[in-house]
């Protein structure tokens, strides 16, 4: 029979998992609603492959290691909210360290890689200037700051490999009905950016 998640916890350590709701063995519903941290300096950076050593992570992380330096919904249409907040990027240099050696390359799984543009760059240039040598990639949304020179060429020199778009439709009016970034010449502007890149 298949372990069920609330199997590999004990009635102790699910009580210290903050924000899990589950049903108890008297079938009674359990509610640890303990407040999040917030700051994000004082707690681990989770090793997702290294957690689990089942067959599904080793033929799904065959290719890449993935990897989440932030917490929290990054946005909400266009307007960047309160409790989105990243890893302080000396944290993600020791964590990236952690792995050198490691073929695969870095897949970001955070929902948007370029939530706070600041903390992007600085991620690249901690990468560079620590000379990591990693292939990284992400889902990144597609914003007017991605039009400026250079703006693509600091993230291939930090070692961008893959970029991933939503592309939720090519019509201005529904992008724009749905909060999204909706001028389709700039759109193609960056693509060609994106292609020129070294």
């Amino acid at each position: 029979a298949e372990s069920g998640f609330l199997d590999f916890f004990s009635e102790e350590l699910r009580l210290k998992l903050f924000g899990l709701s589950y049903r108890n063995e008297n079938n009674q519903v359990v509610h640890n609603a303990q407040a999040l941290p917030t700051d994000l300096s004082t707690i681990p950076i989770a090793y997702h492959d290294k957690a689990f050593a089942t067959e599904f992570h080793k033929k799904n992380y065959e290719t890449y290691y993935p990897v989440v330096f932030s917490r929290g919904c990054p946005c909400d249409g266009w307007k960047v909210l309160d409790g989105f907040r990243y890893f302080p990027i000396d944290r993600v240099v020791d964590f990236i360290k952690s792995y050198i050696g490691d073929e695969r390359y870095m897949l970001v799984e955070d929902s948007i890689l370029n939530g706070n543009d600041r903390w992007l760059k600085s991620f690249c240039h901690a990468v560079i200037e620590n000379n990591l040598k990693i292939a990284w990639g992400g889902m990144f949304r597609f914003h007017p700051l991605m039009e400026q020179e250079g703006y693509f060429d600091l993230l291939c020199q930090s070692g961008l490999a893959r970029m991933n778009f939503g592309l939720e439709s090519g019509s201005p009016k529904i992008l724009k009905n749905l909060g999204k970034f909706a001028n389709m010449t700039k759109m193609y502007s960056i693509f060609d950016k994106l292609r020129e890149a070294k």
